[in-house]
């Protein structure tokens, strides 16, 4: 996925932090970065144990309404 809004802010890549990626992001507007992104997708997909490491932290994501009041209140409150 490209980088943008909330999108950056819940989606962890592994060039960020490899134990906890979850999904794929790429930040430059062109078919040559979504291409790359699509061969690490597929990477990711062939490889079973690897594709269950994203699938498990993305599984584990809290977007419930208490994190989100709560990180409101921080900004704001």
């Amino acid at each position: 996925m490209r980088a943008t809004g909330g999108l950056d802010d819940t989606v962890v890549d592994a060039t960020e932090n490899a134990r906890a990626a979850n999904g794929i992001k790429f930040a430059e507007y062109s078919s040559t970065a979504l291409a790359k992104a699509m061969r690490k997708a597929m990477v990711i997909y062939g490889n079973r144990d690897l594709l269950r490491h994203y699938q498990s932290n993305a599984m584990a994501v809290d977007f419930s309404w208490d994190r989100t009041v709560a990180a409101y209140l921080k900004a704001y409150g």
